[in-house]
C-alpha cells in the first residue's frame, strides 16, 4: 500500500518586503480582479463580506480562508477562476515571489498565506 506524504510547499520571497506591503499587494490584486467583473459586482462582494462576515477589505489578508469561502458562496465553482486570477495578479505584483509546489494540491488560501507569512 502506497502512503502519501504531505509536504508543505517550498516558499521563497524577498525579505525586504514587510507584511503591510504584502497585505496591500493582496488587497490591490483582489480589487483589480473584482473590478474586472464590474464596479457593481465588486461592491456586492465587499458588501457581502461586511454584512455576512463582518469583514472589511483590509481584513482579507488576515482572514483569507473566510474570503475564499465567501467567493465560493457567491460564485460557486467560478470562484476557482477568480482565485487563479488573484494569484496571477499577486505574482505580477510580487515577481520575486517563488512558490515551488512539492505536492499535488495547493489551495488559494495556502498560496496567499505563504506570501503573507514570509518576512
Amino acid at each position: 500500500m502506497k502512503t502519501q506524504q504531505k509536504l508543505e510547499p517550498t516558499i521563497e520571497i524577498n525579505t525586504h518586503e514587510n507584511k503591510v506591503v504584502r497585505d496591500q499587494l493582496l488587497i490591490d490584486a483582489i480589487d483589480e480582479v473584482l473590478t474586472s467583473l464590474g464596479n457593481h459586482c465588486k461592491h456586492v462582494v465587499y458588501d457581502y463580506l461586511k454584512k455576512e462576515l463582518d469583514m472589511n477589505r483590509e481584513e482579507i489578508p488576515r482572514r483569507i480562508e473566510d474570503f475564499a469561502e465567501a467567493l465560493k458562496q457567491l460564485f460557486g465553482q467560478a470562484s476557482t477562476l477568480l482565485e487563479i486570477e488573484i494569484m496571477k495578479q499577486l505574482k505580477m505584483k510580487a515577481p520575486d515571489f517563488k512558490c515551488v509546489i512539492k505536492r499535488n494540491e495547493l489551495s488559494f488560501a495556502q498560496y496567499v498565506m505563504a506570501v503573507s507569512n514570509r518576512a
